[in-house]
């Protein structure tokens, strides 16, 4: 798996507050013009970018089954959505999920756990494979657990990661255990009421999803036991 970074950029579609402005966004694949009345245009470069139209199934397609293939093998992988309050960002990391199915209104998040437990179903006869989902929100530069009731967070950095000590991790069973974290997590957010968003969150979330694969046993009738 290639170490690198990507940036991408979705359009979302405007809404009920901007439907009758002009739009002053013009894009192709890979570069985006911003045209406001009496200033400059300004350009921009990205990897990719997506139009308004642009489904959930299709921003997945483009950003989350590398990042599943290269954690089934042991990489580690970020995804990181930024952009300014009411831009679409809980739409198009979370969307919609119903019971344990994915819906075409699903988010990334939401897809990228379905490949992992898809994944965790069809090996599940030759390894042991054990999906936790934390979820993190850093406030005023503190880490708090979200899951443990805003308890602040200790953390221990070494030279290659940066442990929380003490967080608190829920297996994943179905993706309905997902969206129960997800819930639980958002509901503990710091908030505040803006002009573009009346639930705007004031901190920063992390969803980490930790990943424990283990090979299972298999009995050989000639040479007993071996490793599957």
């Amino acid at each position: 798996m290639q170490r690198h970074v990507e940036v991408v950029v979705r359009v979302r579609p405007p809404n009920a507050r901007e439907r009758y402005t002009t739009s002053c966004v013009f894009h192709d694949e890979s570069s985006l013009t911003i045209m406001e009345e009496g200033e400059e245009p300004r350009g921009f470069q990205f990897d990719k970018i997506f139009g308004i139209e642009t489904t959930q199934r299709e921003i997945y397609s483009e950003c989350g089954p590398e990042l599943v293939d290269g954690a089934m093998c042991g990489h580690n992988g970020i995804l990181f959505a930024y952009g300014q309050t009411g831009s679409g960002k809980t739409h198009t990391v979370l969307g919609e999920v119903k019971g344990d199915q994915v819906t075409d209104q699903s988010g990334i998040y939401l897809r990228l756990l379905s490949d992992l437990l898809q994944y965790k179903q069809i090996r599940s006869n030759e390894v042991n494979t054990q999906i936790g989902l934390s979820a993190i929100e850093v406030y005023n530069d503190e880490p708090r657990d979200l899951l443990r009731d805003r308890s602040l967070l200790k953390l221990h950095e070494t030279e290659h990661a940066c442990d929380c000590i003490g967080i608190k991790t829920r297996e994943i069973v179905g993706l309905q255990d997902a969206l129960d974290v997800f819930k639980i997590a958002d509901s503990q957010r710091s908030q505040c009421s803006t002009s573009m968003n009346s639930s705007s969150s004031r901190s920063h979330a992390l969803f980490i999803v930790d990943i424990a694969q283990t090979p299972l046993k298999v009995v050989d009738g000639d040479t007993g036991e071996k490793d599957a």
